[in-house]
């Protein structure tokens, strides 16, 4: 009977044994983890910042050159206008100069 009793009590301490060995493997295997998700969420975080810097560079780029044509467009419609109204314009400057070196009295 001494003998039963003392094979339950060591099957129970080896059970304790084992649990208490299976309690420390999860908690390590927890913990790796828990240290491979913050890993893994840094790594994301940053390909997020990257990914957000270079769209980022790549709009202000299109901005930039969207500017530049709209600035040579506009660059290019003054030219023109003052190309075809060449004659128009000389002609009002011409009659504002005679205005203003007119005498008074010619004026009307």
């Amino acid at each position: 009977m001494r003998e039963v009793i003392d094979e339950i009590l060591g099957s129970e301490q080896e059970a304790q044994r084992l649990i208490e060995e299976a309690r420390a493997a999860a908690t390590e295997t927890r913990n790796r983890a828990e240290v491979e998700a913050v890993r893994i969420l840094a790594a994301a975080r940053d390909d997020a910042q990257s990914i957000l810097r270079e769209r980022t560079e790549k709009a202000r780029e299109e901005a930039r050159v969207a500017h530049d044509a709209r600035v040579r467009k506009a660059e290019e419609d003054s030219r023109l206008f003052l190309e075809r109204h060449e004659g128009a314009i000389r002609e009002l400057v011409d009659e504002v100069a005679a205005l203003i070196l007119a005498p008074e009295h010619s004026r009307g």
